[in-house]
């Protein structure tokens, strides 16, 4: 096809005034602006606006394209890259490609190695800051929005995706596209004569916001008596609008509270403010020692409920090296001297909504899940976390032990027990790995899962399951 006379059409119809002023100034004031194109509609016409927009600026602005092939649908990712690689040659576009090398089966790869193999991706491209416009759209409001609502996610969550972020030091992304629906993005773009790759994972009910997109959405916008892209855009920006405010407001409870010379926060100053500053103010302490995640959900409520009550001493284990310690004056990370991987440990009980932190540097998260969103991923990678029915020994959570001798259960796909050691050579699990796995198991002492076999046969879901937990084991 011509795609310069598509880009000529594009431009003739376009209205920069719907870019976000915040991401118009920002790239005014760019020399390289990237954009991430996969080769959909979304993405193409983000790589139209912003070779629309560019020019404005006289050649000031020099537009390139980052197309990451994660090599996950074989011949159809191929297909992709030579697609985005044809378009920017036919625009004069610079298009920097790379390809995902994976080291285990493409059915295990999980949506979050994609992720961290495209920002590794990223990373290599030039420019210090990097700013990379994506091809997010008014629609992914809705679907994130429900998302983050699912797993109970606060202001900083429910107002993604923001028209810009940060990913890293380096990288800034700018979403252009908020204001535009994705059948408004189709049908221009089909207007201009111009042609996309449609993904064919888009299509499958395995991941969660596929199935948001194809079920929940439509029947939301069915059911409501207005206008839902645009009352959802609305609060996405008066969510960011509240959430940037507290942040100031947090920063300086920061600057208030912090003492340098001893490397705490002040406790008294830190329970006088309200939970919301509270919250920011502990992530951003465990963030300033190395913890990148910040405070995870389920300590830092204990953390809070502690300083209204006024405990001490107290302190919470962030992670085999790092621990929040609170007496009555201070709040401090204290690091701890790393363990040896040999090093040993006691069973203990691990409750819903809580992770652990192994000896040698590995986590075991159990949390509940919705049942009917388990039962559809049931099928995933057992070496990394498992789905199981809640049943009365799986009520409040699960007991975690080290493998003992003799140790048999039955696992899903089995027709009798077996003895662990006999699964494990089955598995072909490495002999250095098999007595540093947890051994998860009921109140009744039965086995429930070990990570890298299916879960026990007793505890499988089923399509009649009311409950579900989800247990993540993290190397």
């Amino acid at each position: 096809m011509d795609w310069n006379r598509a880009a000529e059409r594009f431009e003739d119809e376009v209205l920069f005034a719907r870019i976000p002023q915040r991401v118009r100034r920002l790239i005014g004031e760019l020399e390289i602006l990237h954009v991430a194109c996969s080769g959909g509609a979304d993405s193409v016409f983000a790589l139209l606006l912003c070779q629309a927009f560019s020019k404005s600026f006289d050649g000031k602005i020099e537009l390139r394209c980052l197309h990451f092939n994660h090599a996950l649908r074989g011949t159809e990712s191929d297909e992709d890259e030579a697609f985005v690689a044809q378009v920017c040659a036919s625009l004069g576009i610079r298009c920097r490609t790379g390809r995902a090398t994976w080291k285990k089966d493409v059915q295990r790869v999980s949506e979050a190695d994609a992720r961290a193999a495209r920002l590794a991706f990223f990373e290599e491209s030039e420019g210090s800051p990097l700013f990379i416009a994506t091809g997010h759209h008014a629609d992914d409001i809705a679907e994130t929005m429900l998302m983050r609502l699912s797993r109970g996610s606060g202001l900083q969550g429910l107002a993604a995706p923001r028209e810009v972020s940060r990913a890293s030091r380096r990288i800034q992304f700018l979403r252009p596209l908020l204001d535009f629906s994705r059948a408004e993005i189709r049908a221009r773009l089909r207007d201009c004569g111009a042609v996309w790759r449609e993904d064919s994972s888009n299509a499958s009910d395995a991941f969660y916001r596929n199935r948001l997109r194809r079920v929940v959405v439509p029947a939301w916008e069915k059911a409501a008596d207005r206008d839902l892209s645009s009352g959802l855009a609305r609060s996405r920006r008066l969510l960011e609008e509240d959430g940037a405010a507290i942040e100031a407001w947090a920063d300086r409870l920061w600057h208030l509270a912090w003492n340098a010379d001893e490397g705490c926060l002040d406790r008294a100053r830190i329970a006088a403010a309200e939970p919301a500053l509270q919250r920011r103010t502990l992530h951003r302490l465990a963030t300033e020692f190395g913890f990148t995640e910040g405070l995870l959900a389920a300590v830092l409520d204990q953390v809070i409920a502690t300083l209204a009550d006024g405990k001490t001493p107290v302190c919470f284990d962030l992670s085999p090296a790092l621990r929040l310690e609170m007496d009555a004056l201070r709040i401090r990370i204290a690091k701890l001297s790393s363990e040896p991987e040999t090093a040993s440990w006691k069973p203990f009980f691990l409750p819903t909504g809580c992770v652990a932190f192994l000896p040698d540097g590995r986590s075991l998260r159990c949390e509940a899940s919705e049942a009917g969103a388990a039962w559809a991923k049931s099928g995933s990678d057992d070496r990394r976390f498992a789905l199981v029915a809640v049943s009365p020994q799986l009520v409040s959570g699960v007991g975690v032990r080290r493998r003992l001798a003799g140790d048999a259960f039955k696992p899903h796909g089995k027709s009798s027990p077996k003895k662990l050691a006999s699964l494990f050579i089955e598995r072909k699990v490495e002999r250095k790995e098999r007595d540093r796995l947890p051994v998860v198991v009921g109140s009744s002492g039965e086995i429930v899962w070990v990570p890298g076999l299916p879960p026990g046969s007793e505890h499988l879901l089923a399509p009649g399951t009311e409950a579900a937990l989800r247990l993540t084991y993290t190397r």
